[in-house]
C-alpha cells in the first residue's frame, strides 16, 4: 500500500502573502496556494504543545501530506469535505522527506457555555 492510499481527504492551503498598496504601504493578503491537496487530518486525543515565539500553543489536530507539499507555519488549511479551518503551527518532514506531518490548531474554537 502506498502512502498516498492513506490520504483520504482533500484540502485547500492558503497563506498570507505580502502585497503593496497603491499608497506604497505593505499589507498581507490571504492567498490560495493550492487546492484539492491530498491529506489526512485527525483530531489529537491529547494536545501537543509547541512553543512558538515564546507562546505555548496547543495542537488540536495532526495533518499528513505528501512530500513536496508547500506548507509553512501560519498557513491556513481548509478541509474540502466539511470546511473546517486550521492554522499550521509546525511542519515536520518525516523519514528523509517521505511525507510531511503538520501540527494544526483550530483557531476559532469557542468555549462551551
Amino acid at each position: 500500500m502506498a502512502f498516498t492510499d492513506l490520504l483520504t481527504q482533500r484540502s485547500t492551503i492558503k497563506r498570507f502573502v505580502p502585497t503593496t498598496t497603491l499608497m506604497g504601504e505593505q499589507t498581507f493578503t490571504l492567498t490560495t496556494i493550492a487546492t484539492n491537496v491530498l491529506c489526512e487530518i485527525q483530531e489529537r486525543g491529547g494536545g501537543l504543545n509547541r512553543r512558538i515565539f515564546g507562546e505555548l500553543v496547543e495542537a488540536t489536530h495532526r495533518g499528513y501530506y505528501q512530500a513536496g507539499t508547500d506548507l509553512r507555519e501560519k498557513d491556513k488549511i481548509i478541509k474540502a469535505d466539511d470546511g473546517l479551518e486550521f492554522e499550521v503551527i509546525f511542519v515536520d518532514k518525516v523519514f528523509g522527506n517521505h511525507h510531511i506531518e503538520v501540527s494544526l490548531r483550530r483557531p476559532f474554537l469557542l468555549a462551551a457555555s
